[in-house]
């Protein structure tokens, strides 16, 4: 008698890297700023860098999230990375809008959802390229 299988355990493991990559990424967002709040508090840096190196920490973490991510699937990186990066952003999105009354969003939330997928496509092409 043949078993035949009712699911595919490959999409379900992709689909915990990708939930683990969106984890990773967040926990080395959250390492560098604490890093970058370290800095500013006992230097003299200035606080008008701080969105420039939120966008440049997102940036990495999304991409080194994407890069996890298909290291681990071995197929179709630019997509699972392309798939965590806009993950990460659109969470980000939904935090700011609980945590800023006013906060709308705008064409500029779009731009950030494209980055971050492009973002994570290419980290996800290294990752599966490595």
């Amino acid at each position: 008698m043949k078993i035949v299988k009712k699911y595919n355990t490959n999409r379900y493991t992709d689909i915990l890297y990708i939930f683990k990559g969106i984890f990773f990424g967040y926990l080395l967002t959250l390492i560098c700023y604490f890093i970058l709040g370290g800095i500013i508090y006992f230097t003299n840096f200035s606080e008008k860098i701080i969105p420039i190196v939120t966008t440049i920490v997102s940036i990495i973490s999304i991409a080194i999230a994407g890069f996890y991510v298909s290291s681990n699937t071995k197929s179709k990186g630019w997509l699972k990375g392309g798939i965590v990066g806009l993950l990460y952003i659109l969470i980000l999105l939904a935090i700011g809008r609980f945590i800023i009354p006013n906060y709308a969003l705008s064409s500029q939330s779009l731009i950030k959802l494209i980055i971050g997928f492009v973002i994570g496509s290419i980290g996800g092409i290294i990752g599966v390229s490595i």
